[in-house]
């Protein structure tokens, strides 16, 4: 996990200023990670809750590794 937080106002006003990336070995680790949330239990459920209510603005995306282990190279059309 990272946190990085934007300096002295530098890039478009679209960034939000703090930025939190979670990596994953895998989708799997992903899914596990998932179905521990989903829960919605406590203590979990209670971690869960006092972060959301705090946060504001926010977006997310998903990335993956580029190129991928799937990806054919040579065949190419671009």
């Amino acid at each position: 996990m990272g946190i990085t937080r934007r300096k002295l106002g530098l890039g478009p006003p679209t960034l939000p200023e703090w930025h939190v990336m979670l990596e994953f070995e895998g989708l799997a680790q992903l899914d596990l990670a998932f179905g521990e949330v989903a829960g919605r239990a406590d203590p979990v459920e209670s971690l869960h809750h006092a972060v959301n209510s705090r946060v504001r603005n926010v977006s997310f995306a998903l990335y993956r590794d580029f190129p991928d282990s799937v990806c054919v190279r040579g065949q190419e059309k671009f």
